[in-house]
């Protein structure tokens, strides 16, 4: 039960510092935290994400959002020069200070 009221804590503490902050992006987000890089197949099985859907969740993470706004800038996507129909998904030093903001946040409510 404690497991669950953390996750809850960090999700609402992700909330309330990023109104736009989906579970999908939060989940992406903290995964590339974790693993500092990934490659964006890796990342859709681990989540669990069609590869649409973590197309979209990573570009609304990335300086330029799928709709050509400008986007929070967490993380960076650039072809992987191993096989260019990957990408390698990278945390940017903001994403790591959202990341580490949102535990911060979720650790003061407990």
């Amino acid at each position: 039960m404690r497991k669950i009221r953390q996750v809850q804590d960090y999700l609402l503490a992700a909330s309330n510092l990023l109104p736009q902050m989906t579970i999908p992006r939060l989940l992406m987000l903290h995964e590339v935290a974790i693993r500092g890089e990934a490659d964006q197949t890796s990342l859709l099985d681990y989540l669990g994400l069609t590869r649409s859907t973590a197309s979209k969740v990573i570009a609304s993470l990335t300086d330029l959002t799928p709709e050509k706004a400008k986007g929070p800038g967490f993380v960076t996507s650039t072809p992987d020069p191993m096989n260019l129909k990957t990408k390698i998904i990278r945390i940017t030093p903001k994403g790591v200070a959202t990341v580490e903001g949102m535990f911060r946040a979720a650790w003061l409510t407990d």
